[in-house]
């Protein structure tokens, strides 16, 4: 429940910013992962899946210079095989990131960043089979608040006024057995508010 009570506080915290920050931009984003699973019982499958709440509040510290906060929520299904663990996964976090700009031509000035973030992961389900596909055990639950450091590198066009479209790369590395993330995101965002 403290988890919950981070993520609200989180929210809370980059809407009042975003109503008082000029020049911050929301934005909504739909990522692609890759999830690899450090499971103290046993070897994981890697596994992919789509993730569709990634919530932004972007804003510049100076020029270059750049911050965003993110909250996200994604969810997947691993498939057991023989002599690695299936489980479902559930993950809930806020990350913060601090960004540089990097001006490499006239037209691509894509962003670099470092930040870290906060999850609470789930894992259910847990079980193993055998080599012809049948259940061979089951395993107890885990569930784990895990802190995340990620990079990450960005670019973005104008789409109008109000509106910036962007695509972000990012890897995160969990602190302890959690999920280590590839991720891809396409990220729409509102500005001038």
């Amino acid at each position: 429940m403290p988890f919950f009570r981070i993520v609200l506080t989180s929210l809370l915290l980059i809407a009042c910013a975003a109503h008082a920050a000029e020049g911050g931009r929301l934005g909504y984003g739909i990522s692609l992962q890759n999830v690899t699973v450090e499971d103290p019982d046993g070897d994981v499958p890697t596994e992919s899946g789509i993730g569709f709440v990634n919530l932004y509040y972007f804003d510049e510290f100076r020029r270059d210079i750049r911050y965003y906060a993110e909250f996200v929520y994604f969810e997947t299904k691993i498939d057991a095989k023989f002599q690695k663990i299936g489980q479902d996964i559930s993950s809930t976090g806020v990350r913060a990131v601090l960004q540089k700009r990097l001006r490499l031509g006239r037209h691509f000035k894509p962003w670099v960043g470092l930040g870290g973030g906060l999850f609470r992961e789930e894992f259910t389900q847990r079980h193993t089979i055998d080599q012809d596909g049948f259940l061979l055990s089951t395993l107890s639950d885990r569930d784990i608040t895990n802190f995340m450091v990620s990079v990450d590198a960005a670019t973005e066009w104008e789409l109008s006024n109000r509106f910036d479209l962007g695509v972000r790369l990012l890897y995160g590395l969990p602190l302890n057995d959690g999920t280590q993330v590839y991720s891809a995101t396409a990220i729409l965002m509102f500005k001038g508010f």
